[in-house]
């Protein structure tokens, strides 16, 4: 979900630049104005007016897009370096030739759309004739291509900032998150045992207990445990399991429960407070009675007026029931955002008991302070128990929580940054098409001033009209982000789709881009000379 919501951005980000370069292009045709009505005087026809103008909108987009390219290689390298090594096919990020031909179509259409506003203004009659007058002219069809200008750019910058503050504020919610255990001190590593071990449950166990026993003798080590999979990594396993006293009709689907598989250690290591009941013990082993540990919200879900020690669950294709005998705080072992809608509870198995013996084991170590080179010396400690096991992904536990959030922080960040881009299109856009404005009615406003207008009225009616356009442009982009904000909502943790704080910042900041952009030619404006404006008309 976040490439399409990537891509949605950019093209904003696109279709705001090719506004910008539109109200450029249309000024620099205003500019030309004896030139181009020199070339119909010697015969030249609109349409072939129309082409030139076309032609250098085009050349203007290739060249653009040359650069643009360019450019791209060097933020693609960056942008590796600033992504964690894990991301995900991180390394296969390029570019190709696809994208290379992807680049000169954006850039040829980008330079057609430019394009095609003053080329069709320069090839309708009435503009032609409009050229012969003076420069201080106001035509009503000037106006109001300014006012679309400037509405459009500040309805797709609204949408941008709207999707920005709604990830941003989801993400600030994120790192709220506690995510049930406290990761301060605790060093994890994943152990891959060698072939025999992995092929015998009990094998792997007595492997556990002797790295157990060599780590928890290193100084300042205070506990150490292991589990199948590390907290929030979605890459556990889920059961249809049967609970006692809570049949399902026939019709239905199975209750699915989440599953860990840890060591007795396991809840002392990561500080998981036990709610009621006993932790897991040395003797739960193969052999024992089958138990289970499940957590609060499932305790809560199933047995909400009532103590769930005691009581029974078993996988559905198992003959064999477990016993809870203990309820534990909830914890993110999922993902950040908590297990998937389809799970129904999360349970915890002794290691020593479990479904199917693990290929590797999380290791986690909690350690007192700071003991020097300890991360340094894991893998060594390891060899000397089992010179064939495979140590690998050794990092904190804080590196583990700060990669769960990766994704959402990435797609946050690089979103605001496009927004912040937005901006400064939008500002630029403004500026021209304010500047512009001032340039075409330096008559009109020198004659107001002849009539007695005050500075501060001239003022305001600059700065009023580009103002009021951005209201109105505003109000289109709300309701616009109103409507496409259910397309982010999967992206969305502990923040609405419909934010009132979010939808409430972005108007307050376009007003005030809308005004700062306008300040240069309110200065322009104010110090007109009625009599020389007079004498230029």
């Amino acid at each position: 979900m976040h490439a399409p919501a990537l891509l949605g951005v950019v093209a904003l980000v696109l279709l705001i630049a090719i506004v910008n370069v539109a109200n450029l292009m249309i000024g620099q045709t205003a500019a030309r104005q004896r030139e181009l009505t020199l070339r119909a005087s010697l015969g030249a026809t609109p349409g072939r007016l129309a082409r030139q103008l076309l032609t250098e909108a085009l050349v203007l987009a290739v060249t653009g897009g040359s650069i643009g390219t360019l450019l791209a290689f060097g933020q693609l390298t960056l942008l590796k370096h600033w992504l964690p090594a894990d991301t995900p096919r991180l390394a296969e990020v390029a570019i190709d030739e696809r994208i290379l031909a992807f680049t000169a179509a954006v850039s040829l259409g980008s330079g057609l759309l430019f394009g095609l506003l003053p080329a069709w203004r320069a090839r309708t009659p009435r503009s032609l004739n409009a050229l012969e007058g003076s420069r201080s002219t106001v035509s009503a069809m000037g106006l109001r291509t300014d006012a679309a200008l400037v509405m459009t750019e500040a309805a797709f910058a609204a949408i941008l900032l709207v999707g920005a503050g709604l990830l941003l504020r989801s993400f600030w919610t994120l790192l709220l998150v506690n995510p049930g255990f406290r990761v301060e001190s605790v060093v994890t590593a994943e152990l891959s045992p060698e072939r025999a071990a992995a092929e015998s449950l009990q094998k792997t166990v007595n492997l556990y207990e002797q790295v157990r026993a060599k780590l928890a003798a290193y100084p300042g080590v205070m506990n150490v445990g292991a589990m199948d999979v590390l907290p929030l990594t979605p890459e556990a396993s889920a059961f249809a399991a049967a609970i006692e006293d809570h049949p399902r009709p026939p019709q239905e689907p199975q209750f699915v429960l989440w599953r860990t598989e840890v060591t007795p250690e396991h809840l002392d290591t990561l500080d998981i407070h036990l709610l009621e009941g006993r932790r897991f013990t040395a003797g739960d082993r193969k052999g024992a009675p089958l138990v289970v540990l499940i957590s609060k919200a499932t305790a809560r879900r199933y047995w909400p007026d009532r103590s769930p020690i005691g009581r029974r669950l078993k996988p559905v294709w198992d003959n064999e029931w477990r016993t809870i005998v203990g309820v534990v705080d909830d914890v993110k072992n999922y993902s950040i955002i908590g297990p998937p809608e389809w799970v129904n509870g999360e349970v915890y198995l002794p290691l020593a008991q479990a479904m199917y013996t693990p290929q590797s084991l999380s290791l986690i170590a909690r350690l007192g302070g700071e003991p020097v080179g300890f991360e340094k010396r894991l893998p060594e400690m390891i060899k000397e128990v089992c010179a064939n096991c495979a140590v690998s992904k050794i990092a904190s536990m804080e590196t583990v929580v700060a990669s769960a959030v990766q994704a959402p922080r990435s797609t946050a960040w690089l979103v605001g940054g496009f927004a912040l881009l937005a901006l400064v299109l939008a500002a630029a856009g403004i500026y021209g098409v304010v500047s512009h404005g001032v340039l075409r009615r330096t008559r009109e406003l020198g004659v107001r001033l002849a009539l007695g207008a005050s500075r501060s009225r001239i003022a305001w009616l600059v700065v009023g009209s580009s103002l009021s356009y951005t209201v109105v442009g505003t109000a289109i982009g709300l309701c616009a982000s109103w409507g496409l904000a259910r397309w982010i909502k999967t992206l969305l943790y502990g923040v609405g789709e419909h934010d009132l704080m979010s939808f409430s910042v972005a108007p307050v900041i376009l007003a005030a881009i809308s005004i700062l952009a306008s300040l240069f030619p309110v200065y322009h404006a104010v110090r007109i000379d009625p009599a020389q404006s007079l004498r230029d008309g």
